[in-house]
């Protein structure tokens, strides 16, 4: 291996931090490389570090900030109205972060109101479900598209009429608690349609539907949502089956629920 003085190379120190000094007079290049090859290391996790030190502090600062821009928000507000499918949970899991910032809102005194386009379920129900999760919540903070498309129906026909009802338990009930009479199929002459989510829903459903509709009675829908979050990703939801009727019938029906203006 030749030696440093061979290849004109001048002894000299490398002062790479006030703990490292190495001196190159006896060393051989196979030596040096070693030698720059450790101070490359050393200079990275040095690096390395520094940036990880900045992004800690970085984040510190946001979190403070986002904590004093929530202080200033919430400040002015005594009220959060809260979406539930894709908001507060997907499927049958809640989302990371939702509950947390639910209950923290509550401790602030805030009011919370839980909006849902889904008019398949009670709104106790969707009250346990959010108990599980750790929300406090009661059936009467459950706000459903289901109960708005009911207080459509009922400046519209009168009570005792009958309603044709395409949906879930949930919509069955609140149209029955309103005073109406509950039908499923177009003979029976409905005054009006109310058609909402549920799993279940069948083509005999939709096409009873479209006769009533055809046939003259009033169509409500609780919400024209194309997509329906799931666990296993989305799924088409009510906004596919009102398009179904529409295209049997070439009308539109009067939406309750989000984002139309007769829920709030």
């Amino acid at each position: 291996m030749p030696q440093l003085g061979h290849l004109g190379i001048l002894p000299a120190v490398l002062d790479l931090s006030p703990t490292i000094q190495v001196q190159t007079r006896d060393l051989s290049v196979h030596h040096l490389l070693a030698v720059n090859e450790t101070a490359d290391h050393l200079l990275e996790a040095a690096s390395s570090q520094v940036v990880a030190k900045a992004s800690a502090v970085h984040q510190r600062v946001a979190a403070e900030g986002q904590v004093v821009v929530a202080n200033n928000i919430w400040g002015h507000y005594d009220l959060l109205l809260a979406d539930l499918d894709g908001v507060i949970y997907e499927g049958q899991h809640a989302i990371t972060g939702a509950v947390p910032s639910i209950t923290e809102l509550q401790t602030r005194g805030i009011s919370v109101g839980y909006v849902t386009n889904n008019s398949s379920r009670k709104p106790e129900t969707i009250a346990e479900q959010l108990a599980g999760y750790g929300v406090r919540a009661s059936g009467d903070e459950v706000i459903s598209s289901g109960l708005t498309a009911v207080e459509l129906l009922s400046t519209k026909i009168p009570a005792g009429s009958k309603v044709l009802v395409v949906g879930g338990e949930g919509l069955r009930t609140f149209v029955a608690d309103a005073g109406f009479t509950v039908v499923d199929l177009s003979d029976e002459k409905p005054a009006a349609v109310v058609q909402g989510f549920a799993p279940d829903v069948s083509w005999r459903n939709l096409a009873e539907a479209s006769y009533a509709i055809a046939n003259g009675a009033i169509w409500i829908a609780t919400n024209n949502d194309w997509t329906l979050p799931q666990e296993k990703g989305v799924a088409p939801g009510n906004g596919t089956l009102v398009s179904a009727v529409h295209t049997a019938v070439g009308q539109f029906p009067e939406i309750a629920g989000k984002p139309e203006p007769a829920i709030y």
